[in-house]
């Protein structure tokens, strides 16, 4: 039996160890993938490993997506391609573990006040309060910690570097995915979307809206690009 369920809430996971625990225990389902927003950012992937502890009959791999959003959203994507492709367990956390290493998320966001009243602002911490007004560009680190990758001293400039980033990435891979995320601003998203799809008209562009558990941290008018290569 396969199933893929993307839980959007953490307490979702109550619903769904039930749910697990009582299909393991009739034998329906042998092997789990769980793949979670980044450890560095949020609990659910320490609540996922001990609740995987205590249930039986059953394998199941616990993984850290080192992303947040669309990015953990894409790399979930992949596992489910990777299920319905019929390769086996091992392979599939194989593929899943690689393309963690070599996905990115890169997002912009007008003001970093609701990061750090959130106490998730990592390593952007440094540009709180800059008489400069910068614009960051942020991203995840290896560990999933929001860092700086790029400044810039207008919106516009802030923006283009976001695209300049996450185009790269793709660029020099064969095989990936792009999503687009926005917090309510459809007229940067709209740019960013006509950009992408000008530099890659045969991809598919997955879109969406950030996510109100998401904003609460991140504040109005959030524009983000995940790129996730295979």
């Amino acid at each position: 039996m396969k199933m893929v369920i993307f839980l959007k809430q953490l307490v979702q996971l109550l619903d769904w160890y039930h749910n697990i625990s009582k299909n393991c225990s009739n034998e329906v389902i042998k092997k789990i993938i769980a793949i979670t927003i980044s450890s560095g950012l949020s609990v659910t992937n320490k609540v996922f490993k001990i609740a995987s502890e205590n249930v039986n009959n059953a394998i199941i791999t616990v993984i850290d997506s080192k992303s947040i959003g669309i990015g953990s959203g894409l790399i979930a994507a992949y596992a489910e391609d990777l299920i319905n492709a019929n390769y086996d367990y091992q392979e599939i956390t194989k593929r899943v573990q690689q393309s963690v290493l070599k996905s990115k998320v890169y997002f912009y966001i007008a003001t970093l006040k609701y990061l750090r009243i959130g106490g998730r602002i990592g390593k952007v911490a440094g540009m709180v309060g800059s008489v400069l007004n910068i614009k960051p560009v942020i991203s995840c680190d290896s560990d999933g910690i929001y860092y700086p990758v790029a400044k810039a001293r207008s919106e516009k400039k802030a923006i283009s570097r976001l695209l300049k980033l996450a185009i790269e990435d793709a660029s020099t891979n064969e095989s990936f995915r792009l999503a687009v995320a926005q917090g309510n601003d459809k007229a940067i998203s709209s740019h960013v979307l006509t950009e992408l799809r000008n530099s890659f008209p045969k991809h598919t562009i997955y879109t969406g809206d950030v996510s109100p558990a998401l904003c609460v941290h991140t504040g109005p008018g959030l524009i983000g690009i995940a790129v996730q290569i295979d």
